[in-house]
């Protein structure tokens, strides 16, 4: 009974908060638990974007750590990209929560970044390197405020 008389000042506190941080946030850093569990989805199609955000120097097999930015599409999906080009997507559940996220918190102008592996690999033949892409985000979503261009 005393949690009813409490839940509307409660959600205008939110509210507020919710308003007051979207107003002030212009870049955002996604938390994970360096586990690197969702898997970047397109990336066959991405693969010279990809093989030019890895220096020549990172040897097939070896990772290599970066920060990837997360941009909303303008259908329903969520493109990846690293180094301002675009280099997969995100999977369609992620999508979904996190534009649920942007939206419930005010943030769909925001630039959203978070850790990512680029995981190289020969091909079969050994003469061509392959990539793929793992994001490192925890759910529920986590963030930090960055400055915009850091």
């Amino acid at each position: 009974m005393l949690s009813a008389l409490f839940r509307p000042l409660l959600g205008a506190r939110n509210r507020a908060v919710r308003d007051a941080f979207a107003g002030n946030c212009k870049a955002i850093f996604l938390h994970g638990q360096g586990e690197f569990a969702v898997t970047v989805a397109g990336v066959a199609r991405h693969q010279a974007a990809i093989r030019e955000s890895v220096p020549a120097s990172v040897d097939a097999g070896q990772p290599f750590a970066c920060l990837a930015e997360l941009v909303l599409d303008q259908g329903n999906g969520c493109s990846v990209a690293i180094g301002a080009r675009v280099i997969g997507y995100c999977p369609a559940y992620l999508a979904t929560r996190y534009r649920e996220w942007l939206h419930e918190w005010r943030l769909e102008g925001a630039q959203v970044r978070c850790r990512a592996i680029i995981h190289t690999t020969a091909n079969r033949s050994g003469e061509e390197t392959l990539f793929a892409v793992k994001l490192d985000i925890e759910q529920p979503f986590k963030l930090t405020t960055i400055k915009p261009g850091a």
